[in-house]
């Protein structure tokens, strides 16, 4: 095994893709479905983030309108 395809295991693993039936088989491919699973969780960290955001600034001005008393 080179490292290539020890990072390529080990961030399957990590990111729950999962060993499916269709596997990259080459280097470049495994190089380019790494990319796409780092690509993945970021994106679902950036969502995660926006939508949190989001949440917190619609709690905020729900509190700030809210009448005293």
């Amino acid at each position: 095994m080179t490292r290539t395809d020890a990072l390529y295991f080990a961030l399957t693993t990590f990111t729950t893709v999962g060993y499916g039936d269709i596997t990259a088989r080459s280097q470049t491919g495994r190089v380019l479905a790494m990319l796409q699973m780092t690509g993945g969780l970021l994106l679902v960290g950036v969502a995660a983030r926006v939508l949190t955001d989001a949440i917190q600034a619609g709690l905020r001005q729900q509190h700030h309108d809210r009448p005293p008393g």
